[in-house]
């Protein structure tokens, strides 16, 4: 019986230490776990705002495009309309086609409220002012010529001028804003989402 308390106390211990290392291993386990769970939540929290914002930046991009664009054609348009104003040619489908360009702009100019910011969508309203106003300009001019009696007078086609120069520094701070915003775009935080 001397060798059995040994052998049992022995056994006894053996089985506290495999309890004991079984828990340690089991907590080191769950923390382990909870380590690595909470390792990929933040890496998936991280890839989220990096997609938002390259969506972001992606859809900016397009809806400023779009404004260029539309501008672009309006300010072809412009210049097509002074043209046949100095030929003396028939205004009517020109006035149309700017009716529909400058729509046109003022939707594309709309659009940028979306998604912003704020800076950019007020360069947008200014550019799209000052492109009505030049519009206008250029139709009372127009008139102006329509309607002048004494012919032997020069044209005084300086006075579009200041409009012409007033509509490219709105397209300059235009474009400027959107290039502040698309630059420094990829580090901003995303956007909050919106509730319906």
């Amino acid at each position: 019986m001397d060798g059995l308390w040994p052998t049992l106390i022995a056994g006894i211990a053996g089985l506290l230490g495999a309890a004991i290392g079984g828990y340690f291993a089991k907590a080191g386990a769950i923390k382990g776990a909870q380590t690595a769970a909470a390792a990929v939540q933040h890496q998936v929290v991280q890839q989220q705002a990096h997609e938002i914002r390259q969506w972001t930046r992606q859809e900016r991009k397009a809806d400023y495009d779009a404004v260029l664009r539309a501008y672009g054609y309006f300010a072809a348009l412009v210049a097509k309309y002074r043209m046949a104003l100095k030929a003396g040619q028939d205004l009517d489908l020109l006035n149309t086609q700017l009716d529909d360009a400058y729509l046109d702009l003022a939707l594309a100019a709309g659009g940028v409220h979306l998604l912003g910011p704020v800076e950019v969508w007020d360069a947008a309203r200014r550019l799209e002012g000052r492109s009505r106003e030049t519009l206008v300009a250029h139709r009372e001019f127009a008139e102006m010529l329509h309607t002048r009696v004494d012919h032997s007078t020069a044209i005084p086609w300086h006075e579009l001028q200041p409009e012409r120069e007033a509509n490219g520094a709105a397209l300059a701070d235009f474009s400027s804003a959107c290039r502040r915003v698309l630059e420094g775009d990829l580090s901003a935080p995303p956007l909050p989402m919106r509730q319906s």
